[in-house]
């Protein structure tokens, strides 16, 4: 399997630190510990499995999201359910 590095802090065999975007071979098809929450899974998947890239948003947020939309409240994909409810709260009171 292959996977690309996406944070600071993976290290070679020499000790030296792997650089954002190197492409890193392992055996196996799970990612290595020492790259969980550092690097992405790349090129084929493995068998049985599936690879979410980008997950469904749940019906909540959907809502949510249309209703900012329709009112003209400003929001982000870094937000969350709870902060954009209060975003659209706090539009309605003025």
């Amino acid at each position: 399997m292959k996977a690309e590095i996406t944070e600071k802090g993976v290290f070679n065999g020499e000790g030296k630190e792997m650089p954002i975007g190197e492409t890193v071979e392992f055996k196996g098809d799970t990612l290595p510990a020492a790259l969980v929450g550092k690097a992405r899974l790349i090129g084929n998947k493995p068998k049985g499995e599936k690879m979410v890239v980008n997950p469904a948003k749940t019906k909540k947020r959907i809502g949510l999201e249309a209703q900012a939309a329709k009112l003209d409240v400003e929001i982000n994909d870094d937000m969350t359910d709870d902060e954009i409810a209060a975003a659209i709260k706090a539009k309605k009171e003025g």
